[in-house]
C-alpha cells in the first residue's frame, strides 16, 4: 500500500475500509493508493489487504515532487517527521496512524476513533485502557451535541 499525504501534513490519519458508500482506493502498479486529504480522514469501499502488507508513506507536493516518510522504528531522532502506525482493527475495518515528530507525538491528544467503537467497548478488552480514554472524550462530545 502507498499512502500519499499532502506535503507537510502532520496529525492523525484515520482510514475506514469496506464502506460501500465510499469510492475504492486507486491502484498504481502493485500498490493500492491511499490518497490522504488535509483532514486526514479517508473512507473507501476497498477491503484492507489480508496478511503482511508492504507500506510506503510519501509526502506529495503540488509540483509533483515526492518525499519518503519513514515508519517509526523507535530511534525517534529529534525533529524527524515519522509515521507512527497506531492500530488496525479488522473487526471494525479501520486503521489509525499518526504523522509527526517525537516531540509532537508526546502531545498528540486523543485519537479520532470512529464513534461506533465506543458503543461496543466490551468487545475489545485487550485495548480497554486506550478505548476508555478515547471513548470518554467521544461521550463528552456526544452529550454536548445532543444538549444543543
Amino acid at each position: 500500500m502507498r499512502y500519499e499525504f499532502p506535503g507537510g501534513f502532520k496529525g492523525w490519519l484515520v482510514v475506514r475500509y469496506e464502506d460501500p458508500s465510499c469510492p475504492p482506493l486507486g491502484k498504481q502498479g502493485v500498490f493500492l493508493v491511499v490518497s490522504v486529504p488535509p483532514s486526514g480522514q479517508v473512507c473507501t469501499s476497498t477491503r484492507h489487504p489480508d496478511g503482511w502488507v508492504y507500506c510506503r508513506f510519501e509526502y506529495v507536493y503540488p509540483d509533483g515532487t515526492r518525499t519518503s516518510l519513514p515508519l517509526r522504528t523507535g530511534s525517534d531522532p529529534p525533529g524527524k517527521v515519522q509515521v507512527w502506525s497506531v492500530t488496525y482493527v479488522p473487526d471494525y475495518n479501520w486503521e489509525v496512524d499518526w504523522v509527526g515528530t517525537k516531540e509532537e507525538a508526546e502531545h498528540w491528544g486523543t485519537p479520532p476513533y470512529p464513534w461506533r467503537v465506543c458503543d461496543d467497548i466490551t468487545l475489545l478488552p485487550r485495548f480497554r485502557p486506550l478505548w476508555e480514554k478515547a471513548c470518554s472524550s467521544v461521550k463528552k462530545v456526544r452529550s454536548n451535541s445532543h444538549s444543543q
